[in-house]
């Protein structure tokens, strides 16, 4: 998802008015620079959570729902990227020479920053949406012979918290 300097003034969201950057934690618990994640070309945020039923044993039709509870939230990403050269995702976030996830001690944060145009296709940020204290649940990577010869990966991260940020 590339960035441009100027975006088609439309009222639907493009993927190019989208941009992923990543700040890693320091030891002293402040974070690094934000830093652009480059040749990313899919991204995929989920937000699941369980609903508990509490249930009528004793009523005219037993095991009828009476309430609905909402439980506990489940955030995860999934950014598909092209491998380059220089680093897989993992080590573009930070993260030299780590192919077993043990190794990522410390969380980063995912910001995902949107864009609008103003009236003459401008870039303005319109908002950013900070996925909090995440850390890589998978690190493949996949290939094919034939085809693109593309090394792709979809890597999952599991996150702590969102907040959003209006600018």
């Amino acid at each position: 998802m590339a960035l441009e300097d100027k975006i088609p003034v439309t009222e639907a969201r493009l993927a190019t008015s989208i941009k992923l950057v990543y700040e890693k934690k320091n030891p002293d618990g402040t974070y690094s620079a934000p830093v652009v994640i480059g040749a990313v070309s899919g991204f995929e945020r989920s937000i699941d959570r369980t609903i508990e039923r509490r249930r009528a044993l004793d009523s005219d039709i037993p095991g009828e729902t009476v309430e609905l509870y909402p439980g506990v939230t489940e955030i995860t990403l999934s950014i598909t990227r092209a491998v380059l050269y220089k680093n897989t995702l993992v080590e573009a976030c930070g993260f030299e020479n780590v192919e077993d996830l043990l190794l990522q001690r410390v969380p980063i944060n995912i910001i995902e920053e949107r864009y609008k145009p103003d009236a003459e296709g401008n870039l303005v940020l319109d908002k950013q949406i900070r996925y909090e204290d995440c850390y890589f649940r998978t690190n493949p990577l996949s290939y094919e012979v034939a085809g693109a010869l593309t090394v792709i990966q979809d890597v999952d991260l599991v996150v702590t918290r969102i907040r959003v940020v209006k600018k």
